[in-house]
């Protein structure tokens, strides 16, 4: 519990620094308070850091209630699916739509020889690298969407 003192305090500390710095007021005025809450565990010794993620992502969406249980799935699969849907809110959340290149996260490519040749996904408006992607240039009439955008359905048709 004392812990949790502590980052209750240096929760407050950040906040008010950003309103100082930043002038942003977002969660300024929150008391910030300890609390503990029920979780399921881990059943194997690789997946801390899936149920550290997945703790702290039902903390935000409940945010400013404190939910008083967790429940993570723990099996093998589930680890996956989470692990997952995980790096697609990294990926998604991550990169600059129009100027880096949303898998290697660069404009250009050192190591390429030729000139990189760019596609943007027609939904969430994205450029990525040809060469990243491994894939030939689509025909001029056909949409393209990234893998995060891609609907499974699509790929059926």
């Amino acid at each position: 519990m004392e812990e949790a003192r502590q980052a209750a305090r240096k929760f407050g500390q950040y906040f008010k620094m950003r309103h100082n710095q930043h002038g942003r007021e977002d969660w300024v005025n929150i008391q910030w308070k300890p609390a503990t809450i029920q979780h399921t565990f881990q059943r194997d010794g690789v997946s801390c850091g899936v149920f550290v993620m997945q703790m702290a992502k039902s903390v935000v969406e409940e945010f400013p209630r404190i939910p008083q249980i967790v429940k993570i799935n723990p099996t093998k699969k589930q680890m996956c699916q989470y692990r997952g849907q995980m790096a697609l809110d990294i990926l998604r959340g991550s990169v600059l739509r129009d100027e880096y290149c949303s898998v290697c996260g660069l404009r250009d490519l050192p190591q390429s020889k030729k000139t990189c040749v760019w596609i943007q996904c027609e939904r969430c408006q994205r450029w990525f690298h040809l060469e990243c992607l491994k894939i030939a240039i689509p025909a001029k009439d056909v949409q393209w969407f990234c893998v995060l955008c891609l609907n499974p359905a699509d790929s059926q048709a």
